[in-house]
């Protein structure tokens, strides 16, 4: 069972950025699915790292939007990149180390992107589902 559930509230309306959102989503669910059937197998691990490069990716693509575009929220639209990019990465160190990553990250993960998406980036630049200008992936 999904633990994030995409839906078209989180649509923006810059297609590339939808795009990641929603593959976001399903990292979360792979993520959260291996955790499940053994938490202490590898796979946990590339999922992890799977769900970091996406982030990467995405945050990438959405900063160079938000500054093409000049987004005067830039600022701490970044901060909580950032913040999130610090978090996967000390989950991923801890991973590595032989710690454990529990359902509860899964579900830390399926509620930042919901949140971060439907508040932050539409405040910050989603167009509630109108066409936006299109951006190089």
């Amino acid at each position: 069972m999904a633990i994030a559930s995409w839906n078209s509230r989180f649509l923006t309306g810059i297609e590339i950025i939808d795009i990641q959102h929603e593959a976001l989503f399903e990292a979360v669910n792979t993520l959260a699915d291996a955790v499940k059937v053994n938490n202490a197998s590898l796979r946990v691990g590339g999922y992890l790292e799977m769900l970091v490069g996406q982030t990467q990716e995405h945050f990438t693509t959405e900063e160079r939007y938000l500054t093409e575009t000049g987004n005067r929220q830039l600022r701490s639209h970044l901060e909580e990149h950032r913040a999130l990019n610090a978090k996967l990465h000390e989950l991923l160190a801890k991973q590595k180390n032989g710690g454990l990553v529990s359902a509860d990250v899964a579900l830390f993960f399926a509620e930042w992107f919901a949140h971060h998406i439907a508040e932050v980036d539409m405040a910050n630049g989603g167009t509630g589902n109108k066409p936006a200008p299109p951006i190089e992936a």
